[in-house]
């Protein structure tokens, strides 16, 4: 690592409290992006934390076009069916991409009696992919790139590839991001990684309290920083025992965003148009 990259430091944005909100049948999310306090931190659109009491709650069928979807599964079992005939289940530490593209119906439920708990991500695609046939990755909990940094702290990486631990995840995307799982276990650990050139986003602290870049952060909380000029490394360090945070950073895109409900394309007048493909049955 060069001198520069040790001088480089994360320029922190903001930090914002997340905020309580129902959505699906019957589900309240915790939501830091896509909401009125941030609604777009480029390239995310959405950052929701789901905790679902039983499989009575849930998202019924909906429609998705113009973008990419992250379904994390913490604990618990989801079952999910599509427009595409395709259907299975996530179960606890599984991970699913869904490439929306020109659109698609899906719906996801959770199965069995125990509670669910995980998080749904959005991520925006270039006008130029926005119009591709939508697909699926599912990655299994053993299929997740991980390392055991110290006795006390676990390393998950999602998608993209961890330059401090040399992590890289098998998910192809077609934006280019870091998402990553950190679980420390112990108070006073300390945690490292770098933040690719270009990259931009936030880490969202979901059980215990932490410090980052010098910082304090609490529980349900996300810190925003803004786009690196060069690779740039960030620290983290607990102040409870159990501490759990995402790491999101990703290339901005910087075009128009035009958003209504479950769609996210450029202009007015597509969104107009995919609520028009939506209702004849185009997908």
């Amino acid at each position: 690592m060069s001198l520069q990259q040790h001088a480089m430091k994360l320029k922190i944005l903001k930090t914002i409290l997340g905020k309580e909100v129902n959505e699906g049948a019957g589900v309240k999310v915790c939501r830091t992006i896509g909401g009125p306090t941030v609604s777009v931190h480029d390239p995310f659109l959405l950052l929701d934390e789901a905790k679902i009491p039983n499989a009575k709650n849930g998202f019924p069928e909906h429609p998705h076009k113009g973008f990419e979807t992250l379904s994390y599964i913490l604990t618990g079992q989801t079952r999910h069916r599509d427009s595409l005939g395709r259907s299975g289940y996530l179960s606890s530490g599984d991970a699913q991409w869904m490439t929306a593209g020109r659109g698609i119906r899906h719906e996801e439920t959770p199965i069995g009696d125990g509670p669910m708990h995980g998080f749904q991500i959005w991520i925006n695609l270039k006008s130029q992919d926005k119009l591709i046939d939508p697909y699926y990755q599912d990655l299994r909990a053993s299929e997740i790139p991980k390392k055991q940094i110290t006795e006390n702290v676990l390393y998950s990486v999602l998608a993209g590839k961890s330059i401090s631990h040399d992590l890289n995840s098998p998910v192809l995307l077609k934006t280019p991001v870091l998402v990553g799982h950190v679980k420390i276990n112990k108070k006073n650990e300390k945690f490292i990684e770098t933040i690719p050139k270009g990259f931009q986003g936030l880490i969202y602290l979901f059980e215990g309290n932490g410090i980052f870049e010098n910082q304090q952060v609490v529980e349900k909380s996300a810190v925003l920083f803004d786009e690196t000029i060069e690779n740039t490394q960030f620290e983290f360090e607990s102040t409870s025992d159990q501490v759990q945070f995402l790491i999101l950073s990703g290339q901005p895109i910087k075009e128009p965003v035009a958003r209504q409900g479950p769609f996210v394309m450029n202009t007015r007048e597509e969104i107009m148009q995919a609520y028009e493909e939506y209702y004849s049955g185009v997908f």
